[in-house]
């Protein structure tokens, strides 16, 4: 994933049900730091976060791993935030992408799952 300016966020989109039921982890370049969040019923809760500067046309590769309520998300190959939710909820869905402030340039996708 590269993002064309610095003052832009792209990431992933998990577990998703539909626009009011996701997880979503992403890098938001205007605050430097990777973020995952939570949609529940429309409200986007971030459940964790770490600093993370990156640069405006650098390419990055996200991925995560989910195994139960268990969530790791990695920035290129390093785990950078695990989360465990503490509620049974968003056990399955599909994937998607999304930007805010400006597009992005996706390369791979790819799903694997055991």
């Amino acid at each position: 994933m590269r993002m064309p300016i610095t003052n832009a966020n792209a990431g992933m989109v998990i577990r998703l049900k539909d626009a009011n039921h996701y997880y979503m982890y992403r890098t938001n370049s205007s605050n430097h730091k990777l973020e995952l969040y939570k949609t529940v019923d429309i409200v986007m809760t971030l459940v964790s976060s770490t600093s993370f500067a990156a640069k405006e046309k650098e390419c990055y590769t996200l991925n995560n791993a989910i195994q139960g309520n268990t969530i790791q998300c990695y920035m290129d190959g390093q785990l950078k935030v695990k989360w465990t939710n503490p509620l049974t909820e968003l056990t399955a869905g599909k994937i998607g992408l999304r930007t805010t402030s400006a597009g992005a340039v996706v390369g791979d996708v790819l799903v694997q799952t055991t």
